[in-house]
């Protein structure tokens, strides 16, 4: 986002265009952007003064999609569960544009505090805590037919303890062919 223009320089631009300068010219001599200098203009012919009016940015909620707001915070209080995506795809099968994104759907939740109460939200599975003495436990791991730098090949076996992760033993060997019998 570009920074504010200064006062002084809002000045010049209502100043020559009431001189008859084009809002064009002013802004290729001042390297503005033609845009910047016409909202500028048309600022100054609404409100009669030249400093930016940040009342609108005061107003919490939705400007633009107001309807929209009031339906996504009533399907979120009708469906607890249903996350901002499975909403936004509700509001496009009932006709709704524009949409807004996923990202202000659950900014609105927020706002609205009809986000997930704590009853609901699922519980995390605790992780299994195994091997809690020395060798009650081994883990054992293979990796086969791994190529080593030099081309050829070979298969690693480690057993380790659970509880201390100590390495109890461990067996490199080439990949052998198994028997069929």
């Amino acid at each position: 986002m570009p920074g504010p223009i200064e006062n002084q320089i809002r000045e010049a631009i209502v100043r020559r265009h009431q001189k008859g300068e084009t809002l064009r010219s002013i802004s290729e001599e001042l390297q503005l952007s033609y845009e910047t200098v016409k909202h500028l203009w048309q600022h100054w012919l609404k409100t009669g003064h030249i400093e930016p009016s940040y009342e609108r940015a005061k107003i919490r909620g939705t400007r633009l999609y107001s309807e929209v707001y009031e339906q996504v915070v009533q399907l979120k209080r009708e469906h607890p569960r249903w996350g901002a995506a499975l909403i936004q795809v509700e509001l496009q099968r009932n006709g709704f544009k524009p949409l807004p994104s996923v990202r202000t759907i659950q900014r609105w939740f927020r706002e609205a505090g009809v986000n997930r109460s704590g009853n609901v939200r699922q519980q995390r599975v605790k992780t299994i805590q195994r091997g809690q003495q020395v060798h009650e436990i081994w883990a054992v791991d293979a990796k086969e037919a791994m190529r080593l730098r030099d081309g050829s090949w070979a298969s690693w076996l480690v057993i380790t303890d659970e509880a201390s992760g100590a390495v109890l033993t461990e067996h490199v060997f080439p990949p052998e062919e198994l028997d069929e019998n």
